[in-house]
């Protein structure tokens, strides 16, 4: 075939490079981590009144217990955990007492659901000392790669802490009460300050006072987490 002038002058000489390309991965994959979830639960008496909302700007009672929605919403935590994370579970009224302590989650749920639905109220509300015996279970574990999440799980406000303080309702504003608690979240961090913790308020009630809201709010923000209502 006769050669084209045409194709011959549009043909271009090819600029051929040659890349080394040198692709590694890591000896070692970092290791997942893992969740401490404590699940601080109010049982104080007034967990035993009955679920309220609103309805047509209507105040309305439900016929199931604060406690059993408490109860419900723990459970359902406790099966969102992977296998491999760790559990613990406080409750508090008049005093707060460890039911459950660092326990390693594997695929059967049940024992440690049966535990958590065995729970019932009474006593006064001692918010505090839930949330500082629920600190020291997470502190507990010393492995890294672990998340400490505190699940606070009530129907409103803690008991006044100091007889000399009885209404702690008069001002939304105050911090005195907010304090007590703050305290209590820096002494943990100053005991471990490696401790990767997130403070969550879970709040069960419609008919929270205003410093009710406020100060759950707070001690959540203070605490790295949320306060949901």
């Amino acid at each position: 075939m006769a050669d084209n002038p045409s194709l011959m002058a549009e043909a271009e000489p090819i600029d051929e490079k040659h890349v080394l390309l040198k692709v590694s991965c890591p000896r070692q994959l970092a290791e997942p981590q893992r969740v401490h979830l404590c699940l601080v639960l109010d049982t104080s008496s007034s967990m035993r009144e009955p679920a309220t909302g609103h309805h047509a700007g209507q105040s309305v009672a439900y016929n199931v217990r604060r406690i059993d929605l408490i109860k419900f919403a723990a459970i359902a935590l406790v099966k969102c955990l992977s296998v491999g994370d760790i559990l613990s579970v406080v409750t508090f009224d008049f005093e707060a007492d460890v039911v459950l302590e660092s326990v390693v989650m594997d695929e059967d749920r049940d024992a440690v659901c049966g535990v958590i639905e065995s729970i019932d109220a009474e006593g006064t509300t001692e918010l505090k000392k839930g949330l500082a015996q629920g600190l020291y279970c997470l502190e507990s574990i010393q492995e890294p790669n672990v998340h400490s999440v505190c699940a606070i799980l009530t129907d409103g406000s803690p008991t006044p802490p100091d007889p000399t303080f009885p209404d702690h309702y008069a001002a939304a504003d105050d911090n005195t009460l907010l304090s007590s608690y703050t305290q209590v979240l820096d002494a943990a961090r100053a005991r471990k300050p490696d401790l990767h913790l997130a403070v969550n308020v879970l709040a069960f009630g419609y008919d929270f006072t205003p410093t009710d809201s406020i100060l759950l709010h707070n001690i959540a923000q203070y605490g790295g987490g949320t306060f949901v209502n």
